[in-house]
């Protein structure tokens, strides 16, 4: 486990129009420059981090799992440069992962094999980044805080061993991210540019100095519009390599 307490003090000078030079037949009539008065701010957070993993054994070749872990980042200091008021520093919250996990293993001779479920939330995300006014063409720093991500689903695993030289792996992951908490009507709606499955199948060959390896890969379609269900393809790739040792 883990425990962190942060103090975040803040000062930073306020900033003007001016006229450069005095003279309002130039370009310079309305530059934005600081002018020696400061704005003060802090924030302080305090967050921990934990993990807990149980595992039984029913059998000598299967066994039980669960898993849950908490998991935290802090906002870096460059994201405080930005707001000009305590209440925009206050929405700063340290970013949460929560996650957990439970399955079950077996391994027997030559073949071993893991499935599992997973749920995942990411919490606590804030967004921020400057507006141009379409009206007056001034430019205003907004900081917004998001709806919290989830995720949940499954995987699989499978190792084989056919002959000793010979090693088989293959996985494959099912899962669904979706908007959590403060999407109000969109609670649930699906996340964008995120795969439904992906999958693995390797291969590996190991003769006294000769190695030879393969592994195909591949990647659901990543919608990113989802009025048409429109977005990237699902593609799959493969890799090869031999080696020799001297």
């Amino acid at each position: 486990g883990r425990w962190e307490y942060d103090n975040y003090v803040q000062s930073s000078e306020n900033s003007s129009d001016f006229d450069l030079d005095n003279n309002p037949d130039t370009p310079y009539d309305n530059v934005t420059w600081g002018n020696g008065t400061f704005r003060h701010f802090t924030r302080s957070l305090n967050d921990w981090a934990a993990s807990l993993g149980l595992n039984f054994a029913l059998t000598p070749t299967l066994a039980l799992y669960a898993s849950g872990s908490r998991g935290y980042k802090m906002p870096a200091l460059d994201e405080f440069l930005g707001p000009q008021s305590q209440g925009q520093v206050d929405v700063f919250e340290s970013r949460t992962v929560q996650s957990t996990e439970a399955g079950a293993k077996y391994a027997s001779g030559p073949v071993g094999a893991t499935v599992n479920g997973f749920f995942t939330q990411l919490k606590n995300q804030t967004s921020q980044g400057s507006v141009v006014d379409s009206t007056t063409g001034r430019t205003t720093w907004i900081i917004t805080p998001n709806a919290d991500n989830r995720s949940y689903g499954a995987e699989f695993e499978l190792f084989v061993n056919p002959i000793t030289a010979l090693q088989l792996r293959g996985s494959a992951t099912w899962l669904r991210a979706e908007l959590g908490k403060g999407a109000g009507a969109d609670i649930g709606q699906r996340l964008t540019g995120i795969p439904a499955s992906i999958g693995n199948l390797s291969a590996t060959y190991n003769a006294g100095p000769v190695r030879l390896l393969g592994d195909w890969h591949y990647v659901a379609k990543r919608v990113q519009n989802l009025a048409t269900n429109t977005g990237l393809p699902a593609y799959n790739y493969f890799n090869f390599g031999a080696g020799y040792t001297l």
